[in-house]
């Protein structure tokens, strides 16, 4: 290939935060001649939401930009054959998602260089960068709130049914942070006269909610199981745990 290209990341990945510097450089070794026009480094980032795979209820593609930042880096008119470095420094606003992607949508960010050739294609680069958006949870009053969830299950049906089971969730708080343990804590309350409770299981959901300003439709819920795990005593018949 008469061109090559690959970028370097100062930090050594390309993991940023909202609000930090992307820094690194473009190494780009030709092996002949190039005419060109410019030589540009983009920043961009967008999220598109997919057509829904249900043909009786469409979704329309729809997409929103975040990021659209440009860096003109040379005007040069040709390029002899060797390498050459293209060093980049932008820095990604605080308010941008962070990057996901699923069937229904995704959203990315990528740092790309393009070498604007006479009357050839353009030279096109894109590197991808996985963006967090940072969240302060001392600025959200719901993440200090506790939760409490309650389920009431009647067992077989009626007019058999031989007493519900209660189940109570407690959490500490409404907000967490990667890495952090979730203390829970559950009460089961069975006034089956017929049944024990065994294997009750705990499981933490991702609930992605995807929607085009384009479509009217309903958004498209997504759930992902991240964690499980399950409590394997057993509460008798007419006891508490």
């Amino acid at each position: 290939m008469p061109i090559r290209t690959f970028a370097q990341f100062e930090k050594g990945s390309a993991i940023f935060y909202g609000g930090e510097e992307i820094r690194g450089q473009f190494v780009t070794t030709t092996s002949e001649k190039l005419s060109v026009n410019s030589i540009y480094i983009l920043l961009e980032g967008e999220a598109n939401v997919m057509p829904y795979e249900n043909a009786s209820s469409p979704m329309e593609y729809g997409t929103q930009r975040y990021l659209s930042e440009r860096l003109d880096y040379s005007n040069a008119t040709e390029l002899s054959p060797g390498t050459y470095n293209y060093a980049f420094n932008f820095t990604a606003q605080l308010t941008c998602p962070s990057s996901c992607v699923s069937p229904c949508g995704k959203i990315f960010y990528h740092v790309v260089l393009v070498i604007d050739r006479s009357w050839r294609s353009d030279h096109v680069y894109k590197e991808a960068i996985q963006l967090i958006q940072p969240t302060n949870l001392n600025l959200l009053q719901e993440a200090k709130i506790p939760i409490e969830s309650e389920h009431i299950k009647s067992l077989c049906c009626w007019p058999f049914s031989s007493g519900p089971a209660n189940l109570t969730l407690t959490i500490p708080f409404g907000g967490y942070v990667p890495g952090q343990k979730i203390s829970c804590t559950v009460c089961i309350d069975n006034q089956s006269v017929d049944n024990d409770l065994q294997n009750v299981q705990l499981c933490l959901k991702q609930i992605m909610s995807y929607a085009s300003t384009r479509s009217m439709d309903r958004p498209r819920i997504r759930e992902k199981s991240l964690v499980s795990c399950v409590l394997s005593e057993c509460v008798k018949r007419l006891s508490n745990a």
